[in-house]
């Protein structure tokens, strides 16, 4: 790769797909912090009895769902 092809691949890359990218990588670390939810929810339903335990799983999975299906449209979107 020469210095021109460099300068040139440089200059292509638009302001939208960097924007687009950094939105994806910060929903992907969301995403992680979705699964932690999950988990946490469960091992604190599980020690925790206050008869909400199904709904607190059923809104922590809500959560997860939501997040996969923004991140999907985010990602073929533009």
């Amino acid at each position: 790769m020469t210095t021109d092809d460099f300068i040139q691949l440089i200059f292509s890359i638009s302001l939208l797909s960097v924007f687009k990218l950094l939105i994806l990588l910060s929903l992907a670390l969301y995403f992680i912090f979705s699964l932690i939810v999950v988990r946490q929810v469960r091992i604190m339903t599980s020690t925790f009895q206050t008869g909400l335990e199904e709904v607190l799983q059923l809104i922590s999975w809500l959560h997860l769902a939501l997040v996969i299906i923004i991140f999907i449209v985010i990602l073929f979107a533009v």
